[in-house]
């Protein structure tokens, strides 16, 4: 028997409820497409050649005809419809003009690889930023002790894009998804990395004084007694 906390999944929608929810989903793909449309992967890809040329006089705010373009024109993708765009992150210089607007307006703040356990390459994963990023799930800690997140914050590169006069324009961090998901998370830039340790360091040695200060009075103490019974 249920207790009346339980709350049991819902096997269907009312036709308000699921009317609802398909406009509010086909609201949301109409804006990732109008925001995501012009970008290179958009207007060069292969993949999308039918759908570019069936929104081609349709204006995607606003025609809804766009979502359905979408659904029955773009074929299931996979990494190797993105490599040729992706590898582009990777050339030596890595110049801005190649870059930015890729495959999502601007840059990526950071670029995931992979631990090549499908292959003897890793793959890499270009992230950009997110308005909707939430928290981390974490699950509840028991009613005794407590639970402990260990992860890193290390990276294994940090890519430079150039303008063609050879200034660095932006650095993207190449790292683990699990790295970009913390720091994307806590806003730790790989820039304000020395500053941050600084800061540690600084604890680390005021502890450390603290603690030497604190051992030298107990040896002075332990003195003072060693002498007073002896006397």
């Amino acid at each position: 028997m249920e207790s009346a906390s339980t709350v049991s999944p819902l096997t269907s929608l009312t036709p308000e409820l699921k009317t609802a929810v398909q406009e509010d989903t086909f609201s949301r793909l109409r804006n990732i497409i109008g925001a995501n449309v012009t970008t290179r992967y958009a207007s060069l890809s292969f993949s999308l050649a039918d759908f570019r040329q069936a929104i081609v006089d349709k204006n995607i705010d606003k025609d809804e005809t766009v979502v359905d373009d979408f659904c029955d024109l773009i074929p299931l993708t996979h990494y190797g419809s993105y490599h040729p765009f992706i590898t582009k992150f990777l050339d030596r210089p890595c110049k801005l003009s190649e870059v930015e607007d890729l495959l999502a307006p601007g840059l990526p703040t950071f670029i995931c690889v992979s631990s090549s356990t499908s292959s003897n390459e890793p793959k890499h994963f270009p992230k950009y930023p997110r308005i909707w990023m939430t928290g981390p799930v974490i699950a509840a800690p028991p009613e005794t002790g407590m639970i402990v997140t260990i992860f890193s914050l290390g990276y294994k590169d940090v890519l430079e894009v150039v303008t063609d006069s050879g200034e660095i324009a932006h650095k993207i961090p190449v790292s683990p998804g699990s790295v970009w998901y913390w720091r994307t998370y806590r806003n730790w830039s790989v820039e304000t990395d020395a500053t941050r340790m600084g800061t540690v360091r600084k604890c680390a040695v005021d502890q450390s004084l603290s603690r030497m200060v604190a051992f030298e009075q107990f040896i002075q103490f332990q003195t003072m007694l060693f002498h007073g019974q002896r006397a």
